[in-house]
């Protein structure tokens, strides 16, 4: 081969991996983007569904006087939407899971019976399974420890920082 057609296969090649490189960096900044709008769209309608769920207060109360004592062998005491502590403290919630949706972070919102909106990043698997394994917990303010919560505003705009892990 000549010097010229080494030097033409060898631009060619810089060329490729160039072009190659900055398609990579555009299907990644396009993943972010379809992530950031997912997110964007999950928290409107947590926060929406949460509102709805928590103006029924009829809703709540029958779910707790179904439930004189909450025990680990009764899987009653949590579900997607509704998690009671020990105590009888409550939140409405949403969850996400980004096992069982790529384009989500695992993200967990809700409204608690002392009025307060909190978040918090924590994984929960799907349909919020990892609690079954924990066991109620005694209280609000043990479940917001155990599973860094953080208050939230409910603004679906706001940038959510990741409260777990520490």
């Amino acid at each position: 081969m000549t010097t010229t057609k080494q030097l033409l296969l060898a631009i060619a090649l810089v060329g490729a991996f160039v072009g190659g490189v900055m398609y990579v960096k555009h299907l990644v900044r396009h993943r972010q983007i379809v992530r950031e709008e997912a997110n964007r769209e999950f928290r409107r309608n947590a926060v929406a569904e949460v509102t709805r769920l928590t103006a029924d207060k009829g809703w709540i109360q029958d779910r707790i006087a179904s439930m004189p004592e909450v025990k680990v062998s009764d899987n009653r005491w949590f579900s997607t939407n509704l998690i009671i502590m020990v105590n009888h403290e409550w939140i409405a919630c949403q969850a996400a899971c980004t096992k069982s949706n790529w384009k989500l972070d695992d993200l967990f919102i809700g409204k608690a019976s002392d009025g307060k909106w909190y978040y918090t990043t924590y994984h929960f698997c799907i349909e919020i399974s990892w609690l079954q394994g924990n066991g109620p917990s005694e209280g609000l303010s043990a479940f917001i420890k155990e599973y860094a919560l953080v208050e939230y505003s409910g603004d679906a705009n706001a940038e959510l920082m990741p409260t777990w892990p520490k």
